[in-house]
């Protein structure tokens, strides 16, 4: 897919994840949501009101990632 706005400081993004919870040998998620720069640094605020997982679960996830340390901070929420 090719990038449509090199600059851009915000814009649509989508959720691809799985994960290993207690009781269960996998799950996976999916879900679209939104990005948007937090300014003047390496940041980006990231918002998926649902995330559709394989067990039939939704959640909605808020958070940030950073660049500069490569890390992910966030909570999520029940959507359903």
């Amino acid at each position: 897919m090719p990038l449509t706005e090199g600059g851009a400081k915000s814009g649509t993004c989508t959720w691809l994840g799985q994960s290993f919870p207690d009781g269960s040998p996998w799950v996976t998620g999916s879900g679209d949501g939104t990005w948007e720069q937090v300014e003047g640094l390496n940041r980006w605020k990231l918002s998926f009101p649902v995330i559709e997982v394989s067990d039939g679960s939704r959640i909605r996830s808020e958070g940030e990632l950073d660049l500069e340390t490569r890390g992910f901070n966030g909570q999520l929420f029940d959507a359903s």
